[in-house]
């Protein structure tokens, strides 16, 4: 994770703390995801933000290969990775084509129909400065379909950079046990 925040950050920071005080514990009806924390599971509350709020996550390891394909793009990723530049760089890798990122991925096709037709079933991880460690094909399909939420776990707040390259890695790594039909 790189070591920048979004400039937004601050407000980010201002529209998750808001949303996670109206969540009413005693309700009982709050939503949580489960993630590897420091050695132990970790359920975390779960929340609905503003799609086009967050922030592609400049170290997802999901572009990581394809991001050096165009050097100049790659240089304003570096230099400023939550820029107008570097997210649009980020949206045009997610959606691409691992082999040719000039064309469109079936699979993101695929995650797109979906969203569109059966909704957002898992939500994404972000830290509390709204950069994605999971979810961040999810938020361009989103995007993508012109949705304005989407559900994501908010990490705690002392999460570190060794913490994010952890859970991003354990999310990225757990099997599906989904049979096909």
């Amino acid at each position: 994770m790189d070591t920048q925040e979004p400039t937004n950050a601050e407000d980010i920071r201002r529209v998750i703390q808001k949303r996670l005080a109206a969540v009413d514990p005693t309700a009982g009806t709050q939503e949580t995801t489960t993630i590897e924390w420091r050695g132990q599971l970790l359920s975390i509350p779960v929340i609905a933000m503003p799609v086009d709020l967050l922030n592609y996550n400049p170290d997802t390891h999901r572009v990581r290969a394809q991001r050096s394909l165009d050097s100049e793009k790659e240089r304003d990723l570096e230099s400023d990775p939550f820029g107008l530049s570097g997210q649009t760089y980020l949206h045009h890798l997610l959606i691409g084509d691992p082999a040719d990122p000039s064309k469109v991925d079936p699979s993101f096709e695929a995650l797109k129909e979906d969203l569109q037709q059966h909704g957002q079933s898992d939500p994404g991880i972000i830290t509390r400065s709204g950069v994605l460690i999971n979810g961040n094909t999810r938020r361009a399909a989103l995007k993508e379909l012109g949705q304005e939420h989407i559900r994501v776990g908010v990490l705690p707040s002392d999460a570190g950079h060794d913490d994010l390259l952890s859970i991003e890695l354990s999310l990225q790594l757990r099997k599906d046990h989904k049979r096909d039909y």
